[in-house]
Parts: C-alpha cells; sequence; structure tokens
C-alpha cells in the first residue's frame, strides 16, 4: 500500500490547517484594523486642531 500523502489527506491535518489560516487571517485583520483606528485617531486629531485655528 502507497501511503504518500495520507498525512495531508487526514481529517486532523485539514482542520489543523483551517485553524491555522484562520488564525492568520484575524491576526492580519487585527493589524489593519490597528493601522486603520491610527490613521483615523491622527485624522480626528488633524481636523481638531484645524478647527482651533478656524474659530480664531
Amino acid at each position: 500500500m502507497d501511503q504518500s500523502g495520507a498525512t495531508a489527506g487526514s481529517k486532523e491535518f485539514g482542520s489543523r490547517e483551517r485553524a491555522a489560516e484562520n488564525q492568520y487571517a484575524r491576526q492580519k485583520e487585527a493589524e489593519q484594523l490597528k493601522a486603520l483606528k491610527a490613521t483615523m485617531d491622527a485624522a480626528a486629531a488633524a481636523k481638531k486642531e484645524d478647527s482651533k485655528f478656524d474659530s480664531k
């Protein structure tokens, strides 16, 4: 019997692979959200700073 590729074809390996891919995707999404929040915070701070000059 030829067992080459048996591990890759097992249900457990597939489950682990999906879990690893999901974890990677969640991590990347968290990094993107963190970067977006930083950009939004910087834009809000700049707008607030600009409004100080507009009111004078």
